[in-house]
């Protein structure tokens, strides 16, 4: 959030979520004729319990 909210402010959440979309989007359109990749989109996950291991700054959050 550190590099998109001073350009959006209050609605940087909501287009982080439209980029995260998009770049899914592509993934699972190209994964398949890559040959070397396996997508599955999950519906939630508990993320807390792993946050640790990427090493996130305080306001980096996971979106999908």
């Amino acid at each position: 959030m550190n590099a998109i909210k001073p350009m959006y402010g209050c609605l940087a959440p909501d287009f982080c979520l439209l980029e995260a979309g998009y770049m899914s989007q592509l993934l699972m359109m190209h994964a398949a004729e890559m040959g070397q990749i396996g997508l599955c989109p999950i519906g939630d996950m508990k993320f807390e319990p792993i946050r640790n291991l990427f090493e996130l700054e305080e306001n980096n959050v996971i979106l999908h």
